[in-house]
Protein backbone atom coordinates (compact mmCIF):
# COMPACT_ATOMS: atom_id res chain seq x y z
CA UNK A 1 0.00 0.00 0.00
CA UNK A 2 2.82 2.39 0.94
CA UNK A 3 4.59 1.75 -2.38
CA UNK A 4 1.41 2.46 -4.35
CA UNK A 5 0.78 5.68 -2.43
CA UNK A 6 4.40 6.80 -2.81
CA UNK A 7 4.36 6.17 -6.54
CA UNK A 8 1.05 8.00 -6.93
CA UNK A 9 2.36 10.97 -4.97
CA UNK A 10 5.57 11.07 -7.02
CA UNK A 11 3.68 11.01 -10.32
CA UNK A 12 1.18 13.62 -9.15
CA UNK A 13 3.97 15.88 -7.92
CA UNK A 14 5.82 15.55 -11.21
CA UNK A 15 2.64 16.31 -13.17
CA UNK A 16 2.05 19.49 -11.17
CA UNK A 17 5.64 20.63 -11.62
CA UNK A 18 5.61 19.84 -15.34
CA UNK A 19 2.45 21.94 -15.69
CA UNK A 20 3.82 24.91 -13.74
CA UNK A 21 1.50 24.33 -10.77
CA UNK A 22 4.18 24.61 -8.11
CA UNK A 23 1.77 26.32 -5.72
CA UNK A 24 -0.56 23.31 -5.77
CA UNK A 25 2.40 20.96 -5.26
CA UNK A 26 3.49 23.03 -2.24
CA UNK A 27 -0.02 22.83 -0.79
CA UNK A 28 -0.09 19.06 -1.21
CA UNK A 29 3.28 18.82 0.52
CA UNK A 30 2.04 21.06 3.33
CA UNK A 31 -1.16 19.05 3.76
CA UNK A 32 0.79 15.80 3.88
CA UNK A 33 3.16 17.24 6.46
CA UNK A 34 0.31 18.53 8.65
CA UNK A 35 -1.49 15.18 8.46
CA UNK A 36 1.69 13.26 9.30
CA UNK A 37 2.44 15.44 12.32
CA UNK A 38 -1.21 15.15 13.36
CA UNK A 39 -0.96 11.34 13.28
CA UNK A 40 2.29 11.46 15.26
CA UNK A 41 0.78 13.73 17.91
CA UNK A 42 -2.29 11.49 18.18
CA UNK A 43 -0.08 8.44 18.68
CA UNK A 44 2.02 10.29 21.24
CA UNK A 45 -1.06 11.25 23.25
CA UNK A 46 -2.05 7.59 23.47
CA UNK A 47 1.40 6.09 24.10
CA UNK A 48 3.54 8.87 25.63
CA UNK A 49 6.38 7.24 23.67
CA UNK A 50 9.54 9.37 23.80
CA UNK A 51 10.63 8.20 20.34
CA UNK A 52 7.41 9.61 18.89
CA UNK A 53 8.03 12.89 20.76
CA UNK A 54 11.51 12.95 19.22
CA UNK A 55 10.08 12.45 15.70
CA UNK A 56 7.67 15.31 16.31
CA UNK A 57 10.51 17.54 17.51
CA UNK A 58 12.57 16.67 14.45
CA UNK A 59 9.93 18.36 12.29
CA UNK A 60 11.31 21.76 13.34
CA UNK A 61 13.41 22.19 10.19
CA UNK A 62 10.70 20.84 7.89
CA UNK A 63 8.25 23.41 9.25
CA UNK A 64 10.66 26.24 8.52
CA UNK A 65 11.03 25.01 4.93
CA UNK A 66 7.27 24.63 4.46
CA UNK A 67 6.64 28.19 5.64
CA UNK A 68 9.28 29.53 3.23
CA UNK A 69 7.79 27.50 0.38
CA UNK A 70 4.27 28.77 1.01
CA UNK A 71 5.53 32.35 1.27
CA UNK A 72 7.15 32.01 -2.16
CA UNK A 73 3.77 31.13 -3.72
CA UNK A 74 1.60 33.51 -1.67
CA UNK A 75 1.59 36.20 -4.36
CA UNK A 76 -2.16 36.82 -4.11
CA UNK A 77 -2.34 36.37 -0.33
CA UNK A 78 -4.32 33.14 -0.62
CA UNK A 79 -2.18 31.31 1.93
CA UNK A 80 -1.72 34.15 4.42
CA UNK A 81 -3.93 32.62 7.14
CA UNK A 82 -2.24 29.23 6.84
CA UNK A 83 1.21 30.83 6.93
CA UNK A 84 0.22 32.82 10.03
CA UNK A 85 -0.95 29.63 11.76
CA UNK A 86 2.24 27.79 10.80
CA UNK A 87 4.41 30.67 12.03
CA UNK A 88 2.55 30.55 15.34
CA UNK A 89 3.26 26.81 15.50
CA UNK A 90 6.90 27.53 14.66
CA UNK A 91 7.27 29.68 17.81
CA UNK A 92 6.78 26.49 19.82
CA UNK A 93 9.04 24.42 17.57
CA UNK A 94 11.73 27.09 17.95
CA UNK A 95 11.94 26.24 21.67
CA UNK A 96 12.97 22.65 20.94
CA UNK A 97 16.64 21.91 21.55
CA UNK A 98 18.74 19.35 19.74
CA UNK A 99 21.72 17.67 21.36
CA UNK A 100 24.42 16.12 19.23
CA UNK A 101 27.26 13.98 20.52
CA UNK A 102 30.06 13.28 18.06
CA UNK A 103 31.56 9.81 18.28
CA UNK A 104 34.30 8.77 15.89
CA UNK A 105 32.88 6.63 13.05
CA UNK A 106 34.16 3.09 12.62
CA UNK A 107 35.37 2.16 9.14
CA UNK A 108 35.39 -1.47 8.06
CA UNK A 109 37.64 -1.28 5.00
CA UNK A 110 37.25 -4.97 4.13
CA UNK A 111 33.46 -4.51 3.86
CA UNK A 112 33.56 -1.01 2.36
CA UNK A 113 31.45 0.26 5.26
CA UNK A 114 31.55 3.17 7.66
CA UNK A 115 29.39 2.92 10.76
CA UNK A 116 28.26 6.23 12.18
CA UNK A 117 28.28 6.14 15.97
CA UNK A 118 27.30 9.74 16.72
CA UNK A 119 24.12 10.26 18.70
CA UNK A 120 21.50 12.97 18.61
CA UNK A 121 18.53 13.62 20.82
CA UNK A 122 15.64 16.01 21.03
CA UNK A 123 14.89 17.98 24.18
CA UNK A 124 11.29 19.12 24.27
CA UNK A 125 9.47 20.31 27.37
CA UNK A 126 6.04 18.85 28.12
CA UNK A 127 4.33 22.24 27.90
CA UNK A 128 5.87 22.95 24.49
CA UNK A 129 4.84 19.52 23.22
CA UNK A 130 1.31 20.10 24.50
CA UNK A 131 1.19 23.45 22.68
CA UNK A 132 2.41 21.82 19.46
CA UNK A 133 -0.21 19.07 19.75
CA UNK A 134 -3.01 21.59 20.29
CA UNK A 135 -1.90 23.86 17.44
CA UNK A 136 -1.43 21.01 14.97
CA UNK A 137 -4.94 19.75 15.77
CA UNK A 138 -6.39 23.24 15.32
CA UNK A 139 -4.62 23.80 11.99
CA UNK A 140 -5.66 20.38 10.69
CA UNK A 141 -9.25 20.76 11.82
CA UNK A 142 -9.45 24.22 10.26
CA UNK A 143 -8.21 22.82 6.94
CA UNK A 144 -10.56 19.84 6.83
CA UNK A 145 -13.52 21.65 8.42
Amino acid sequence: MFLIMSEGYRKGDQFLKDNEQHDVASLILTGGWIESVYFATTIFEKTQDQEIANRIGEQKTALKTIIELLEDFNVEGTYTDLITDLKDLKTDFDQIKFNYQYIEPVTLADKGQTNIKSKSSVQIEDEILSNIIAKVKAIRNDLIG
